[in-house]
């Protein structure tokens, strides 16, 4: 969805959708520099910064969108002093967040924010992963990772592909004592095999 969602709905007046005689350029192209000079005057009021993250979606501006919504996670959280959790960060914004991403070309991270959604699209994320032409850090991004599934999934690809380093690389982080806190050493020994 393209739509721009803002806490700010009731100061528009309704039916402007419907309006053809609207010229969108010139609505965008005046809404952008209030946005801007806005987000200068009070840089902690986060909704703003998400209007302007919408816009810049809206309009395939991919890499200022992801930036803006980074920008709005971190004011609502202190700049990351705070969990993450889902009223902060809601699975429409992290699935926008993720299309910025594999726009960009940057799966591996599309990888890791698919994990803030509650319920996480494990094909498109298998997709990435098995997509080779990513245009990020894919290998140091893995101990990002903490979902089991798609970590096993990794696994079990660089297992088909016979990639070594990788697999093991995988490996360290399915074996991180926090992510397997319940696992005796019998099935840690067995994942090592």
């Amino acid at each position: 969805s393209t739509e721009i969602v803002s806490v700010y709905a009731t100061v528009w007046p309704t039916g402007l959708s419907a309006n053809t005689a609207i010229q969108t350029g010139l609505v965008e192209s005046l809404l952008q520099p209030i946005l801007h000079s806005y987000t200068r005057k009070f840089p902690k009021e986060s909704n703003v910064f998400l209007t302007s993250a919408d816009l810049n979606f809206a309009n395939g501006n991919y890499r200022s969108a992801l930036a803006l919504y980074v920008e709005t996670v971190a004011i609502k959280t202190d700049f990351f002093e705070h969990p993450i959790e889902q009223a902060i960060l809601p699975d429409a914004y992290v699935n926008r967040m993720i299309r910025c991403c594999s726009e960009l070309g940057r799966l591996t991270q599309a990888v890791v924010l698919s994990q803030f959604c509650l319920e996480p699209n494990y094909g498109q994320v298998f997709k990435y992963l098995e997509d080779r032409d990513t245009a990020d850090a894919a290998d140091s991004l893995f101990s990002l990772i903490w979902d089991m599934s798609i970590l096993e999934f990794a696994m079990s690809l660089h297992t088909r592909r016979g990639e070594v380093a990788r697999r093991r690389h995988v490996l360290s982080c399915i074996m991180q004592l926090e992510l397997n806190t319940n696992n005796e050493v019998e099935i840690k020994r067995a994942a090592a095999n």
